[in-house]
Formats: C-alpha cells, sequence, structure tokens
C-alpha cells in the first residue's frame, strides 16, 4: 500500500502544479495570493480575492484543468460593513 500512497501524493503534487501554472498564466487572477491543495482530485482554493465573482472566476477557471474532479472554493473577500 505504500506504492499507491506515493503514487497518490506525486499525482496530487502534479495537480497542484498544473492548477498553480492555470493560476499564474490568468492576468485576471495573478494579482491574487491562492493557496492550492490537492487531494486525490479535489482541489482546494484558500485566500482573498476581491469580489464573490472573481472567486467563481478563479473556481471555474481551476475547475477547466484536466484532472481536477472537484473544486473547494475557500476563497474570501472584503465585504461591506454598513455603520
Amino acid at each position: 500500500h505504500a506504492y499507491r500512497g506515493t503514487a497518490d501524493e506525486m499525482s496530487d503534487a502534479a495537480l497542484t502544479t498544473k492548477v498553480k501554472s492555470k493560476l499564474m498564466a490568468d492576468s485576471n487572477i495573478r494579482p491574487y495570493s491562492i493557496h492550492v491543495k490537492s487531494d486525490q482530485g479535489t482541489v482546494t482554493l484558500d485566500g482573498a480575492v476581491d469580489s464573490p465573482s472573481k472567486a467563481k472566476y478563479v473556481e471555474t477557471a481551476v475547475a477547466s484543468v484536466d484532472g481536477v474532479q472537484a473544486v473547494n472554493n475557500k476563497l474570501s473577500w472584503p465585504t461591506s460593513q454598513a455603520n
């Protein structure tokens, strides 16, 4: 089972690299600091963007990467607080 675990870890690392490359290649996403983690085809995004629509844009871009089976979008954005 150790071999299988190692193979999964390698594919997770490769998927994370592919997702990060996609994000860095997109000038609409590049300005944001987004943490990417992959686990057996599920990609978790964490970080801050400037709006809910931008978070959805990033999620859609990540979902289009070959090998991504699901996206767990934990991106956050500033909310206006009325005083």
